[in-house]
């Protein structure tokens, strides 16, 4: 069997004048990390143990206090950081999440795309009442949602959305404490829960307890605290091109799995969003088709929204092409080991988050923690281990010029080599298809 050489193949080397620089570490002007956080205040039950957690927008020119020129944004960041990014289990446990929505996301002009079963909608006290914003918290109550009528002082104003209220903040600042025991006794009537918000004092708080409040929050019992976390951007023209094909009725998996792996970084977050306490601690995942899958259309639909609205990078970057190149090589050589095709799609995943330790500057295993991988990808991805590790160890080998290392995995030197330049192909129609969207959004015509 002859020896390939890196010489005989300069038009094909991987990433040598080709799509990367060989190095994968982000240049100097990359912005690729940024700092999310989230705000928390717990809220605890009369034996004072958590139940909860609200959550609120935080910056990283305001950790401390919420500064909000626009409530929508506020609302999206909180919702997409919590169940994308820093993981929504991580912030309130076994616990139920209260986030504040817009009158916006009541409506259902932004989406909601995350389960009901640990998540409390509280409307702000601003939010103004009409028929049409009752009609569509009805429409949440009934898909489970917890509603919350947020910093209530006034009865007579939230009466029309008393029918749907899970649980009534009463804002004590606000409210004579002599109109407390009647207001009380009235809500008590309601199967609601609740709130003394704004706890400032032992008084208050002993007060409070002796009226029959169920929940209490405040500065007294906790100040709420900052959680921080890393996240990297993502590229808008992946997230539109997938958008836009899964509006056809006829779209497959397979289809959204292929367009959806055409960035690490949206795949990353589609783990985090299915890894959520939602899905069960005890999924593991095997291919994005799966995660496509597990998440369903409608939801996958309302979370690509969100990660539009909040994404900041406007084209796609060295590192995606480093990523998916070595994804498609991987699946291909898997393909020509005779790997059985309907798991060619562990090679594909293995390669695309093999390169996750460059997007978020941390060591790769770390990088993958929190994500519902199998046993079998992680040990590939940390000890290049069984056969997905052992065609991943090559194709690194095969980006730094060892192309003989291929001929470890018994495959002959012109199926490697094919492979590869089918990799390329595949590449280049990628970024063309991205390059494109992206042109469309600059001249605003993107197929949304």
């Amino acid at each position: 069997m002859a020896r390939l050489q890196c010489q005989d193949m300069a038009q094909i080397c991987p990433f040598r004048g080709g799509f990367a620089t060989g190095s994968l570490k982000r240049t100097p002007n990359a912005q690729i990390m940024t700092e999310l956080l989230i705000g928390r205040q717990p809220i605890f039950n009369r034996s004072l143990d958590v139940i909860g957690y609200e959550l609120f927008y935080r910056t990283p020119q305001s950790p401390n206090r919420a500064v909000i020129m626009d409530g929508d944004k506020a609302t999206m960041e909180v919702l997409f950081n919590s169940f994308s990014m820093i993981g929504f289990e991580n912030l309130v446990g076994q616990g139920i999440g209260f986030i504040n929505v817009t009158e916006n996301f009541i409506k259902g002009k932004y989406p909601i795309p995350f389960p009901p079963e640990k998540l409390a909608l509280e409307v702000l006290e601003t939010v103004k009442i009409t028929p049409q914003l009752v009609e569509a918290l009805g429409r949440l109550w009934s898909q489970g949602y917890v509603i919350v009528l947020d910093d209530v002082v006034d009865i007579a104003r939230v009466l029309p959305l008393l029918h749907v209220a899970k649980i009534i903040k009463l804002d004590l600042p606000q409210i004579n404490p002599e109109d407390l025991p009647g207001m009380i006794e009235y809500l008590r009537q309601l199967d609601v829960k609740l709130v003394a918000e704004k706890v400032e004092t032992m008084a208050e708080f002993e007060m409070c307890h002796k009226l029959g409040f169920d929940l209490f929050q405040g500065y007294f019992l906790y100040k709420p605290n900052v959680v921080r976390a890393q996240g990297i951007d993502t590229s808008k023209a992946v997230i539109i091109h997938a958008m836009s094909v899964i509006n056809n009725p006829m779209v497959t998996f397979a289809q959204l799995e292929d367009y959806i792996s055409r960035d690490v970084t949206v795949s990353y977050k589609l783990l985090r969003v299915v890894n959520s306490a939602y899905y069960g601690n005890s999924i593991t995942i095997r291919t994005i088709g799966q995660a496509v899958s597990m998440i369903g259309l409608e939801r996958l639909r309302g979370w690509l929204t969100l990660l539009l609205i909040t994404s900041s990078q406007n084209k796609p970057h060295e590192l995606t092409v480093t990523a998916i190149t070595r994804a498609k090589f991987c699946e291909l050589l898997a393909l020509a080991r005779k790997v059985d095709p309907q798991h060619s799609g562990i090679y594909f995943v293995v390669g695309l988050f093999s390169v996750l330790n460059a997007f978020m500057d941390m060591s790769l295993e770390k990088a993958i923690q929190g994500l519902p991988l199998s046993n079998e990808i992680v040990e590939a991805l940390l000890f290049h281990k069984g056969a997905p590790g052992e065609i991943l160890k090559t194709v690194i080998a095969y980006e730094r010029g060892e192309l003989n290392k291929s001929m470890e995995l018994n495959i002959a030197p012109e199926a490697v080599v094919g492979a590869y330049v089918e990799t390329l192909k595949w590449v280049n129609t990628q970024m063309k298809v991205i390059n494109e969207v992206l042109f469309n959004m600059k001249s605003g015509q993107t197929p949304l």
